[in-house]
């Protein structure tokens, strides 16, 4: 019943280890006779000859601690070099004590894809969200437009040759949060090369510079996504997936709607912690500035500055 998991552990074997000669069904002499190996794995290294013994599980419930007790011994009595138990099913926290403390690998194949593989590989994804959580634009004008300047006006009416100005703020927002990440207010003022004119409520003004006043704030999200890989293992000890040479690792849909926020003091230690040779992370940030409009198109109002400062308070 368990032939077909076995063949796939053996193919997850041989893309770990593409050097190393691999069979399955196998019956190695033990000190009481011959004993069967579902999966052996023998190759060279540091110049010597290593024997790994794998025993394969195609069960529907958890490999419990007998299952780790079992393979122990027989790696003994195989004189195997290290021992890895394969469960289609996961196991059981005693199991994973025991085979932690034992040295014996404790670990599910993953293979994207193929109904025969059961587990499902879910994570914690932390993203960091920089916002713009309110903010104020003052428009500075010559005389002559103070006649016909708007009484009361929004800044979703301003507009430079027909595009919408909160176009080219929310780009300008996004550079401002991430260049001062942690500051809760970001007062942004710019001048002018000349006066120059806008549409405001639908009125012609002539305009000499701007502020922007933002008040920003940096917050921890979280969401649980499902990991795959097209061929690889799954360490249910490190909670880690193993992706060999020339295998692809894959991510779940990110759902917008349920990320929830999270209590964190700092930055998570997953953001911070050096690196494992040969492993990878994904930090995520989220980016929340002032909202582009409908017409996403960006006007160029970059060439029209000719001072800018940036004042926090």
């Amino acid at each position: 019943a368990g032939e077909e998991y076995q063949e796939l552990v053996a193919l997850v074997a041989k893309a770990l280890n593409p050097d190393a000669e691999i069979k399955t069904g196998q019956w190695i002499e033990g000190p009481d006779g011959k004993r069967e190996v579902d999966v052996e794995v023998r190759g060279i290294v540091d110049g010597k000859p290593h024997f790994v013994y794998i025993e394969c599980k195609d069960w529907k419930s958890p490999v419990d601690i007998q299952a780790i007790d079992n393979i122990d011994s027989k790696r003994l009595d195989l004189s195997a070099n290290s021992a890895i138990l394969y469960s289609n099913s996961g196991f059981t926290k005693k199991a994973l004590r025991k085979a932690e403390r034992k040295g014996i690998g404790a670990v599910s194949a993953i293979s994207a894809g193929n109904n025969l593989v059961r587990p499902v590989i879910e994570r914690e994804l932390v993203a960091k969200k920089l916002s713009v959580d309110k903010f104020k634009l003052t428009l500075y004008h010559n005389e002559e437009s103070s006649k016909n300047f708007p009484a009361k006006w929004d800044h979703t009416s301003l507009l430079y040759n027909d595009l919408p100005f909160d176009n080219w703020l929310n780009a300008l927002s996004s550079q401002l949060l991430q260049k001062y990440e942690g500051e809760v207010r970001i007062v942004e003022m710019a001048a002018f090369k000349q006066e120059t004119p806008f549409t405001l409520e639908g009125v012609s003004v002539m305009l000499r510079g701007f502020k922007v006043e933002m008040e920003c704030s940096r917050s921890w999200m979280s969401q649980r996504i499902r990991e795959d890989v097209s061929l690889g293992l799954y360490n249910h000890i490190t909670c880690q997936l193993i992706i060999p040479s020339k295998q692809s690792w894959s991510m779940g849909w990110i759902d917008q709607e349920v990320w929830e926020e999270i209590a964190v003091e700092g930055e998570p230690e997953d953001w911070t912690k050096p690196l494992e040779l040969g492993s990878f992370r994904v930090n995520l940030i989220l980016m929340n500035p002032i909202p582009k409009q409908a017409d996403t198109s960006v006007p160029s109002i970059d060439d029209l500055i000719s001072e800018r400062r940036t004042d926090f308070e």
